[in-house]
């Protein structure tokens, strides 16, 4: 009896589990079913849509480009019918008649951009009237084309349309043409002016239908004129057997159909349409692969989402379950990251104590805690966190916790304890969550030891500097004088200022004293004003500076220099450029040094230009240009660096300490300006000096510092 009461209950059980089963799968196909209902109904709509459209949009630009081609039909028609009375058989076609007339029918056509050339031909196909001169052309043969055999074989033809041919005078062309006639009826020839059909082409180009769309131009009896894109081998091919001569324009004018193009054999959207007033057809379609492709891409999509949708609702109570279960793999996977980590990390709760103070119970706690209180973890959890002995720092600790729980937002702090009878720095973060704080203690002292040794170090690094660059500072006097001395008595020896010194050897070597001692002395005076500035002992000299009288007086003292390197100095600076307010001096030795540079790296036959220009901001802008061996930016930054040297061939070629340009940089900083080095390799190099709107004086302010 028991066995079958078990028995029973087991039948119970799975037949409730298929019940729900059942229950769900009828709730996913109701569900699912009524969302691809809707959506079948939606994407049927949209494409509808998109049909419509593009019928709408290839109708509309047909029309557009049927009346642009019957107006300019019409007005070809025109000028032919205005002469074609006085090209008949009975008319005068001396050469005299016929360049009177030439010119004449020249000033017609003139207004119509689209026409290209004309011409006349008698009744035996001689050419007796065109656009070059007559009467060099008067032998041309225009029996065998098509337009001229019409005109012969049907004496009531009206506007006649060639098909496209190349002219005599090398030209693709179509022509559009109307007969001659004597006073009898009989044929005379006829008149031809003609259009290239690259000028439709290049309209239907500018007309912007491009989506993978087409443009047909065809004659009445279906003869291809112009295609774009163009095919090659199609022009002047007859598709009257096509669906588009065949039914559609049988049927009606004008009209829109789907139907596969004979051209490519692509299925498309095609508008066609008469153009009124010419024998003419323009067929205007696009790619019904092009005009349903969003659609098509929306399909799909929407195909996606039924499945996803489909596997959601099916999958709805797998994914409670499999969601159980992955929260508990989580939480195994937190406890091994918790416990894995050099971290103190607990989950706390709080509660008010047996005094009323707020405390906390630690809810949880990983191996690092409980290592860093001295317990063992099973006795911590449940603990209240103010009766945390072993050194713990229990009231900064609590506190944080409390300000963290009060205000809702983190709180950090660094913290200091005796461990183990040592002192270390702890790093706390306190986070708060819904029902409580986690609070994370990781041990920072080895990195505030690190952080403590830098310190010294960068404190003995900088006072090492300060020291070297007082000591050159203060060393300015006495390594000038003795160079200036030296300098002078050279120069005095290479003069003979005292009388001749016996030897034109030992001058020279007196010359090349002073030019050695010259060059060491502007060295050592680079170093020193740029350990000036690094010592910040430059103090400013401002005056009101005239600008192009700097740079005038800077290309003056460089023009020796330059005439040796051959090099043109110019200077191009307008002479209302306002006056700045600075050291002059200062801003001479920055214009020197750039201008220096300059020549130093152009070519032989260069140009270095200095020019001064307002700015925008109402500051002054000074540029050194050349046309140089140029840098990377990389080279840039290189130069910009003390004693920074380019890598380049032409640059190692180039004596030179690599001060100038940091130098002038820190001197037009010190005014407040800034440098921009804008150079190219090959091409050459640009340095700007912006001086500042408010070292710039106004008309009015003028004379006045």
């Amino acid at each position: 009896m028991a066995a079958m009461l078990r028995a029973g209950a087991v039948r119970a059980m799975l037949s409730r589990r298929w019940a729900s089963a059942a229950v769900m799968g009828v709730f996913t196909l109701l569900v699912v079913g009524a969302f691809i209902g809707f959506m079948a109904l939606d994407l049927v709509q949209m494409r509808a849509t998109a049909i419509r459209n593009s019928e709408r949009n290839t109708a509309s630009f047909a029309l557009v480009l049927a009346e642009n081609l019957g107006q300019t039909a019409s007005a070809v028609d025109q000028v032919l019918q205005a002469f074609v009375p006085k090209l008949d058989g009975d008319k005068d076609r001396s050469v005299a008649a016929m360049d009177k007339l030439r010119g004449q029918l020249m000033e017609s056509i003139s207004p119509i951009p689209e026409a290209q050339i004309f011409a006349a031909f008698d009744a035996n196909g001689v050419r007796f009237l065109n656009l070059t001169d007559w009467p060099e052309s008067h032998s041309s043969n225009g029996a065998q084309k098509d337009y001229f055999v019409a005109h012969r074989d049907n004496p009531g033809l009206g506007l006649f349309i060639s098909k496209v041919f190349r002219s005599g005078s090398g030209y693709t062309v179509i022509s559009l043409t109307r007969r001659l006639a004597n006073p009898d009826g009989s044929f005379a020839g006829t008149l031809a002016i003609s259009i290239a059909p690259k000028y439709l082409q290049r309209v239907y180009d500018q007309a912007g239908f491009n989506r993978n769309g087409s443009i047909s131009l065809y004659r009445a009896d279906g003869t291809l004129l112009v295609r774009h894109p163009e095919s090659s081998g199609q022009i002047n091919r007859s598709f009257e057997d096509s669906t588009l001569f065949s039914m559609g324009l049988r049927e009606a004018p004008v009209g829109t159909m789907d139907t596969v193009s004979p051209i490519d054999g692509v299925r498309r959207i095609t508008s066609y349409r008469r153009v009124e007033g010419a024998p003419l057809v323009i067929a205007v379609s696009e790619s019904f692969d092009e005009v349903l492709r969003e659609w098509h891409a929306l399909v799909a999509r929407y195909i996606a989402l039924a499945l996803l949708i489909a596997i959601a609702v099916g999958g709805f109570a797998f994914a409670v379950y499999r969601q159980m279960m992955k929260r508990a793999s989580s939480d195994r996977r937190f406890r091994a990251a918790m416990d894995s980590t050099t971290n103190a990390f607990f989950t706390l709760s709080p509660h008010s104590s047996t005094d009323g103070a707020l405390d906390f119970t630690i809810k949880d706690a990983n191996k690092a805690a409980a290592v860093l209180v001295g317990s063992d973890r099973t006795g911590l959890i449940g603990a209240s966190l103010a009766g945390v002995g072993h050194g713990f720092p229990v009231r900064p600790v609590l506190e944080i916790c409390t300000q963290t729980h009060r205000a809702g937002e983190a709180q950090n702090a660094s913290l200091k304890f005796i461990l183990d009878g040592e002192e270390r720095w702890f790093r706390v973060r306190a986070t708060p969550f819904p029902d409580g704080v986690a609070l994370s203690m990781g041990d920072v002292t080895e990195e505030y030891a690190a952080r403590a040794a830098l310190e010294i170090a960068k404190e003995g690094a900088e006072r090492a500097n300060r020291t070297k660059s007082d000591f050159l500072a203060n060393m300015s006097h006495e390594l000038r004088t003795p160079l200036n001395a030296v300098i002078g008595f050279a120069d005095m020896i290479a003069q003979q200022l005292f009388g001749p010194v016996g030897s034109d050897r030992y001058r020279e070597y007196a010359e090349l004293i002073r030019m050695s001692g010259t060059h060491l002395l502007d060295v050592i005076s680079d170093i020193l004003d740029l350990a000036k500035v690094e010592a910040n002992r430059i103090v400013l000299d401002d005056d009101e500076v005239d600008v192009p009288a700097v740079l005038r007086t800077c290309a003056t003292l460089i023009a020796t220099r330059a005439e040796q390197a051959g090099v043109v100095v110019r200077v191009d600076a307008p002479a209302d450029i306002p006056s700045v307010v600075a050291d002059e001096l200062r801003l001479k030795q920055i214009v020197l040094n750039l201008t220096s540079n300059a020549v130093k790296f152009s070519p032989k036959g260069g140009e270095v230009r200095l020019s001064a220009r307002l700015g925008e901001n109402g500051g002054l802008a000074i540029a050194v240009s050349d046309h140089g061996c140029g840098m990377t930016d990389q080279e840039v930054a290189l130069a910009l660096e003390p004693f920074g040297q380019v890598n380049s061939a032409v640059a190692k070629s180039k004596e030179g300490t690599g001060l100038g340009l940091p130098l002038a940089r820190r001197l037009t900083e010190i005014h407040g300006g800034t440098l921009r080095i804008d150079s190219k390799p090959g091409k050459g190099t640009v340095v700007t000096i912006s001086i500042p709107p408010h070292r710039v004086l106004a008309s009015s302010q003028a004379q006045v510092v």
